[in-house]
C-alpha cells in the first residue's frame, strides 16, 4: 500500500488546513485575529462588517484545522492563532512546491501563494481515482493507460488524465515501449513528501 492510512489521514489533515485558509473570508478573519494577537467575536465582527453567524462560523472552522485557539477569560473566549501549526504548513508548502519563501516572517500574505499551490497540489492527490492509479502502479510496476483502465474500471481518458495529473506532480514517470507508453510511481518523491 503507498499511503498506509496514518499517512492519508496525515495527508487529509494537511489537505484540510490549506483549505481552511486558503478560502478568501477565512483568511481574512484569521488575519484580523492574528493582527490583534487575542480578540472577541465582537470585536472581529466590528473590524470586518461581518455578521457574528458568518464570523463564528469561519472560526469554528479554523478551530477545527487547528489554526486558532481558544482562551477563556471570566465569561468571554478570545481568540489568537496557532502560529506553530501555520508555520508547519507553509514549510510543508516549501516542500511540496521546491520554494524557498520567509518562514520566519509572521506575514501569512508573503506565503499565501506558496499555501494555495500546496493547497491544489493535494486536491489533486487525494482525488480517489488518482489515489487508485497510484496503488495500482506502486503494486503492479509499470504499466499502461489500457492495463491501469482494466484494474481500476476507469475509462481509457479519466485514467490517462490522472496520470497526466500524476506526471505534471511528478508522481508518476512515463516511458515509451514501442508504441506503447508504461507507467510507473515516482516511490521516492511520494515517499519524500509523505
Amino acid at each position: 500500500m503507498i499511503f498506509t492510512p496514518e499517512k492519508l489521514s496525515e495527508i487529509r489533515l494537511k489537505y484540510l488546513q490549506l483549505r481552511t485558509i486558503t478560502n478568501s473570508s477565512r483568511y481574512y478573519i484569521y488575519n484580523i485575529i492574528r493582527k490583534q494577537e487575542s480578540i472577541h467575536v465582537t470585536e472581529i465582527c466590528r473590524i470586518s462588517n461581518l455578521s457574528q453567524p458568518i464570523v463564528s462560523q469561519n472560526i469554528s472552522t479554523l478551530r477545527k484545522a487547528n489554526l486558532v485557539e481558544t482562551n477563556q477569560i471570566d465569561k468571554f473566549v478570545y481568540y489568537s492563532t496557532n502560529n506553530f501549526e501555520i508555520q508547519k504548513l507553509i514549510i510543508y508548502s516549501q516542500y511540496i512546491s521546491n520554494k524557498e519563501t520567509r518562514t520566519e516572517s509572521k506575514e501569512l500574505s508573503e506565503n499565501y501563494v506558496l499555501l494555495r499551490e500546496a493547497y491544489c497540489f493535494l486536491k489533486s492527490i487525494l482525488n480517489p481515482g488518482r489515489l487508485s492509479v497510484l496503488e495500482i502502479l506502486n503494486r503492479s510496476g509499470e504499466l499502461s493507460v489500457n492495463q491501469i483502465s482494466a484494474m481500476t474500471q476507469l475509462g481509457q481518458s479519466i485514467v490517462s488524465q490522472h496520470l497526466s495529473n500524476l506526471k505534471t506532480s511528478n508522481l508518476v514517470f512515463s516511458k515509451k515501449l514501442g508504441k506503447q507508453v508504461l507507467y510507473k510511481t515516482n516511490i521516492e518523491k511520494i515517499n519524500s513528501l509523505f
